[in-house]
């Protein structure tokens, strides 16, 4: 069975968005057989990942565990930047 995920991530700020995907692009390769990440910057103000899996739900889940973890630090920093700017 096929598992698929998209999550979207959508501002206004599209230099935000670009930024977000380049700061996650480099931790998303080398995954396990069976598993993809695609990252795409839809440059309309959506950035979206998607993640599927050939019925590894336990390696899923710990990679969006994983991901939203990058994302929680990534926009943090990115926030920072931008208000100290």
């Amino acid at each position: 069975m096929k598992i698929e995920l998209a999550l979207e991530f959508v501002s206004k700020d599209k230099k935000f968005l670009r930024s977000l995907y380049y700061t996650l692009l480099p931790d998303n390769i080398d995954f396990p057989e069976g598993l993809e990440v695609d990252l795409f910057n839809n440059q309309n103000g959506k950035f979206t990942i998607i993640l599927s899996s050939e019925g590894h739900f336990e390696t899923l889940l710990s990679t969006l565990n994983e991901l939203l973890e990058n994302v929680e630090v990534s926009t943090t920093t990115l926030s920072e930047v931008i208000v100290n700017a």
